[in-house]
């Protein structure tokens, strides 16, 4: 996982050291030295939070030979 800061002077800058990053459900995803790894089927959101910002982004862990969709 890598989070940036995107500053109100226009800098952006790779934050993700000092970022705390969660999982809801560490029994789908865990999220170690900086990387999310499935544990099991499932879904659950990884939550970055930095300097009083919190951004989420859900995280779906397929069954294998699951059947895949295009859209």
């Amino acid at each position: 996982v890598r989070v940036r800061g995107h500053f109100a002077d226009g800098t952006v800058e790779d934050v993700t050291a000092l970022t705390q990053l969660t999982s809801t459900d560490d029994a789908v995803a865990k999220i170690a030295d900086g990387r999310v790894t499935a544990a099991r089927p499932g879904d659950t959101t990884v939550i970055a939070a930095y300097g009083g910002e919190v951004a989420t982004v859900p995280v779906l862990v397929p069954r294998p030979g699951a059947v895949a969709f295009d859209f």
